[in-house]
């Protein structure tokens, strides 16, 4: 669980979202992509079994590798589902404008961690205490 007063975990925490929303189509159209090569491999493998004249090993093996291509263009496919289902979620709210809100919130989180490291007192009344912060005197 996140904890909400820790600067450094929301500041983590914004960045990945940012880079959620920045990098969901990236990541689709490279899955997309993968998923046209297991295909073409998938279509290669059953051109194999087809045209060439195999033996009971050379087949064996070819029904190997395209049992493995099927497995990993279904591990594609089920990636490319969930990308698919959260870019409904990213591109509705991208369109309000999430991303520069992030990083409007992130620059904010950041000049409040600033303030904090440089916090200073003005004394109202005592003067002479150890955080006070020196008035400047024009000479």
């Amino acid at each position: 669980m996140i904890q909400i007063d820790n600067i450094e975990e929301i500041t983590n925490l914004l960045t990945d979202i940012e880079n959620l929303f920045l990098n969901l189509d990236n990541i689709k159209k490279q899955i997309e992509n993968e998923i046209e090569i297991t295909e073409a491999e998938q279509q290669d493998y059953l051109h194999e079994l087809e045209l060439a004249k195999l033996n009971g090993i050379e087949i064996m093996k070819v029904s190997n590798s395209l049992i493995k291509t099927r497995k990993d263009r279904r591990t594609l496919k089920n990636k490319l589902e969930l990308l698919k289902t959260l870019k409904g979620y990213a591109d509705k709210y991208i369109n309000k404008g999430i991303v520069a809100d992030t990083r409007q919130a992130i620059k904010n989180i950041e000049m409040l961690q600033k303030n904090h490291e440089n916090r200073e007192y003005v004394p109202r009344v005592v003067k002479n205490l150890k955080c006070a912060k020196k008035k400047e005197t024009n000479l």
